[in-house]
This record gives C-alpha cells, structure tokens and sequence, in this order.
C-alpha cells in the first residue's frame, strides 16, 4: 500500500513537470 501510495504522489509529479515544460516551451515560443 505504502508503495502504491509513493507510485501514485510520483506520477501526480512528473505529470506537474510535463506540464510545466509544455508552457515554459509554449512561452518561449511566443517571446521569440
């Protein structure tokens, strides 16, 4: 249980990241 719980908090963090690198491109790409 205590593994599918770290399982389910990492994902929850990595999808965060991607989004995160999807504006920082997407704002990158309108500043130049």
């Amino acid at each position: 249980m205590w593994q599918f719980e770290n399982l389910k908090m990492y994902q929850l963090v990595s999808n965060n990241i991607q989004i995160y690198l999807i504006n920082v491109f997407k704002i990158k790409d309108l500043a130049f």
